[in-house]
């Protein structure tokens, strides 16, 4: 929070007035009459006011240099903008194709009593990837990588970390294709054998490649205690894009064993895995409090030179399409 800008004279209106009026007292000794009704009077408060209203102006220096010391290190004061907030859109269960959201759809909070609810429309295309389970390895630290497809298909359990997980231990799992802004939902059938370590708080954490790097994916609900029961795992997968791990193309993600932190208890054994389910569920993008217009009729004019024109709605907002008029 920014320091507030001290008053540079915090002198009020009534502050002038008194201290005119002893002033009065000391050099005009016969001036008696200190009536609101008095002319005199009158002239001190009219004063009065006028210096009140220089001393407003003389406080917003602070703010004029400030602005101006900014323009010296090249800031800019931004313009008004419409509001942004991330917004969730969720499937009502999985679809086996893709699904768009389009640009400019609309959303809006919920209907509070007599209130209008306050519309959005989305900035950018959100792609609902259909995604399912394609690869799945296991890879102890400082070993090769170990396909796992093979007891996947066969029903068989087998176990995602070393014997004893050690840091840097991780499982691969590879989507069918990269699912950026996607909710993506894995359900997991294990059993509980990765014993030592917190449900809530398992020395775990879940990243994805963004084309670039591994990258660390927001988890947003895990039902299997640390991949030691049957449940779900909610992710939301910001950035990612296909990539080869182990000769294999794929999207890819991976859970990795860390290093515990404080009273964090580890792994004494490695969780076993039966079987993997993966599906889209949602995704996340951003909106605006704006609404797009299209087709509005703004006014007849009659050839006249300088004619203005007033939209029925406004301001528009800066950075969106260019405003095209039909004549």
């Amino acid at each position: 929070m920014s320091l507030p800008a001290p008053n540079l004279d915090d002198r009020s209106f009534q502050d002038l007035v008194d201290e005119a009026k002893r002033l009065v007292q000391l050099r005009c000794p016969e001036w008696t009459d200190n009536n609101v009704a008095d002319p005199g009077v009158t002239l001190i408060e009219t004063f009065a006011f006028m210096v009140d209203q220089l001393i407003y102006r003389l406080n917003r220096v602070p703010d004029l240099n400030y602005i101006k010391f900014l323009d010296l290190l090249g800031e800019q004061l931004r313009p008004p903008s419409a509001a942004i907030a991330p917004v969730r859109f969720s499937l009502a269960v999985p679809k086996a194709t893709n699904v768009l959201i389009p640009a400019g759809t609309l959303v809006s909070t919920a209907r509070r009593g007599q209130e209008p609810p306050i519309s959005f429309s989305t900035q950018i295309d959100l792609d609902l990837v259909s995604v399912s389970l394609q690869h799945i390895l296991t890879q102890a630290v400082g070993q090769e990588a170990v396909p796992q497809g093979q007891s996947i298909a066969e029903h068989s359990e087998f176990s995602c970390f070393s014997d004893v997980p050690q840091v840097g231990d991780a499982l691969y799992v590879g989507l069918t294709q990269a699912a950026p802004n996607c909710i993506v939902r894995i359900s997991v059938d294990c059993r509980i054998e990765g014993i030592g370590v917190d449900p809530l708080r398992p020395p775990l954490i879940t990243e994805g490649w963004d084309g670039q790097q591994w990258t660390r994916i927001h988890l947003i609900k895990d039902t299997t205690g640390g991949l030691n029961q049957r449940g779900t795992i909610e992710i939301y997968i910001d950035q990612h894009a296909l990539s080869t791990f182990s000769g294999l193309s794929s999207g890819w993600i991976r859970v990795r064993v860390v290093d515990a932190v404080d009273d964090q208890p580890r792994y004494t054994s490695s969780p076993q895995i039966k079987s993997i389910d993966i599906a889209t569920i949602g995704g996340i993008t951003n909106v605006s409090q704006c609404t797009p217009i299209i087709n509005e009729i703004i006014g007849t004019v009659t050839g006249t030179p300088g004619e203005i024109l007033q939209l029925n709605r406004f301001p528009l907002v800066s950075g969106q399409d260019t405003l095209t008029i039909e004549v």
